[in-house]
């Protein structure tokens, strides 16, 4: 086995459960998580560069959810050892290669579908450097306008939460 191999593709990686008012009531593995769609914490960051475009990833193939789906926002699910913007950290770092970048918290919120039952922080980023996108997280990744994002939400590329992230930082 790989010993480069990501979190996510270890069965016993832990993971918070929340209640449906993000109030922590037990962890489980991540594997027993996505089986029972139970509610849990991840960290959404979406990083922009100078001209306010915003990083455009598009899913591994071998990622648990929406494989292969555009998102705009690095994200990942919050280990028990880790607050929000630890993990927001943690991704930037293992899925993009950023270090030491300013994170602003945007906004907490709840979505639910049926394939994910998540309390979201979503913070953003300015990022004028080098990226190393992780092949095992991230297929692919550019810097998109707003107007293209649009697009590509039309196309229904994108994950289910895109949208109404991309309302969230246009709001910011």
């Amino acid at each position: 086995m790989d010993s480069q191999q990501t979190n996510e593709q270890q069965p016993t990686e832990q993971v918070i459960i929340v209640d449906s008012e993000n109030q922590e009531q037990m962890v489980v593995s991540r594997a027993i998580m996505r089986e029972q769609n139970l509610i849990h914490r991840s960290a959404f960051t979406a990083v922009l560069n100078k001209e306010n475009k915003i990083l455009v990833l598009q899913r591994s193939q071998a990622k648990d959810l929406y494989p292969g789906a555009y998102e705009i926002t690095c994200a990942g699910v919050v280990h028990p050892y880790e607050s929000c913007r630890e993990c927001a950290i943690r991704e930037l770092d293992e899925e993009l290669g950023i270090k030491k970048t300013s994170l602003i918290f945007l906004d907490l919120f709840y979505d639910e579908n049926k394939q994910n039952r998540v309390w979201g922080s979503l913070y953003k980023t300015l990022w004028t450097g080098a990226l190393r996108f992780n092949k095992e997280e991230v297929a692919w990744g550019t810097f998109l306008s707003f107007t293209e994002v649009e697009t590509l939400i039309k196309q229904g590329s994108c994950t289910p939460e895109t949208s109404f992230i991309l309302e969230l930082i246009q709001d910011s």
